[in-house]
């Protein structure tokens, strides 16, 4: 282990964060990526995601009497909010020059 709570990889220590800094001040990049979805907003939009796909779903079953067409861009509206919740990238946000990563500019 490094100074600073760095280890060989530049991983921090876990020891060394305090009890919120995992929540809202994570590592924003992945895969080489640069990241814009925060944890907290990466969890609402899972949770919301899936509940308006699984609608989205249960209309174009007939489970719920409504025009297919709304079931249909419920679907595709869940299946965004999940993907850009699993990628913690949102184009709209990139757009917009938002970030809940919590990063300090």
């Amino acid at each position: 282990m490094e100074a600073g709570g760095r280890g060989a990889l530049g991983q921090t220590d876990s020891r060394s964060l305090g009890a919120h800094s995992t929540l809202f001040h994570e590592k924003c990049v992945v895969v080489g990526m640069e990241t814009n979805v925060g944890t907290p907003d990466r969890l609402v939009r899972l949770v919301v995601g899936a509940v308006i796909g699984i609608v989205g779903l249960a209309v174009l079953g007939g489970l719920i009497e409504t025009a297919s067409a709304i079931g249909v861009a419920a679907v595709i509206v869940g299946v965004v909010l999940v993907g850009t919740a699993l990628t913690r990238t949102c184009l709209v946000y990139s757009l917009l020059g938002v970030d809940t990563c919590g990063r300090r500019s």
